[in-house]
Formats: structure tokens, C-alpha cells, sequence
């Protein structure tokens, strides 16, 4: 099971002896960031995650997947993250929204009710390809659709690796 970045963070740190000065010192961020960090209430950024991996002396892949699982509990959603190898090219989250509303023949103005957003943003989600949902909006999403959530959420956070340019990981919530 993946751990949390909080809990990992903690721990690669304090297995080698490292302190939260000498990890923020490394990933070029503060004290106080890193110690919000190990406490849950803010998440290092994956521009970071790289340094983070190599000052902890950790798989990349690793701290990727922390990352990712720690939005799945932000989101109160009770998911693991698998990085795989890439595979096919899969549609972002909020073409998936809009092909599943269209296959149930579904009005924006429905889902939008159902999933009590304003269809404006229903609309924003669908079409806005630069846009990546939040965990929890994609497992709404996927609620008012009545699919499982982590299908939807599965390709939310594909969505956000790609906007970070993470492609050489694939998303499996499970």
C-alpha cells in the first residue's frame, strides 16, 4: 500500500538521520514548509519531488505515488495509487465526464444538479482541456454518473501528471 508523502517524508527522513532543515535545504524550499509537509496540511509540489527523492535517496517513482496518494486522502477517498509503465493514451477526465453524460443521454443542466455544480462548471469541465479535476470532484462526478469513482478519478490524476509532464508514469487507483 502507498504511503502517504507526510508519512514517507517522516520517515526516509528520520531512518537517515536527516534533519527537516537538511531536507529543506536540498529540495530548496523552508523548514516550516517541510514541517507542514510531515504534518499533512501541505504537499511538496512535483517540480520538488525529484530533489525530494535524491536527498531521501528514494525511488522517484515512489515519491510521485506518495504525492498522488496524499490528494486521495485530502479527498477523504479510500484509494491506493500503482505507477505503472505508460500504456495507450487514455481521454482526460473531463472527456470521460462528457462522453458517459452523452451515452446516458443526460443534459449538462442535469449533471449539474445531480452533482450540485452550476452547469457553467460542468460545462468548464468538459471542454477546458487545460483543466484538471480534483480527486473528489471526479469521484462526484463519477457519484452523479453512477460509475465507480476511480475510473474517474484514475484519469484526474493522469490529467495531473501530464499537466506536469509526468507521462512515463500511468495511473492505477485500485
Amino acid at each position: 500500500m502507498t504511503e502517504p508523502l507526510d508519512t514517507l517524508l517522516r520517515k526516509a527522513r528520520n531512518s537517515q538521520g536527516l534533519t527537516q532543515h537538511d531536507v529543506a535545504k536540498a529540495t530548496r524550499t523552508t523548514v516550516s514548509r517541510i514541517s507542514r509537509i510531515e504534518r499533512g496540511s501541505e504537499l511538496l509540489g512535483f517540480p520538488k519531488s525529484t530533489r525530494l527523492a535524491k536527498c531521501l535517496k528514494l525511488d522517484h517513482k515512489q515519491v510521485i505515488a506518495s504525492i498522488l496518494k496524499s490528494l486521495l486522502v485530502r479527498a477523504d477517498l479510500e484509494m491506493d495509487i500503482r505507477l505503472l509503465k505508460p500504456g495507450k493514451k487514455r481521454s482526460r477526465a473531463g472527456e470521460e465526464v462528457a462522453r458517459l453524460r452523452y451515452a446516458q443521454g443526460t443534459s449538462v443542466r442535469q449533471l449539474a444538479k445531480t452533482a450540485g455544480m452550476l452547469p457553467s462548471r460542468v460545462a468548464k469541465v468538459e471542454n477546458d482541456a487545460e483543466l484538471v479535476l480534483q480527486p473528489s470532484t471526479a469521484a462526484r462526478f463519477a457519484d452523479a454518473l453512477g460509475v465507480k469513482q476511480a475510473a474517474l478519478v484514475e484519469l484526474a490524476l493522469q490529467d495531473l501528471l501530464s499537466k506536469h509532464k509526468l507521462n512515463q508514469y500511468r495511473v492505477k487507483v485500485v
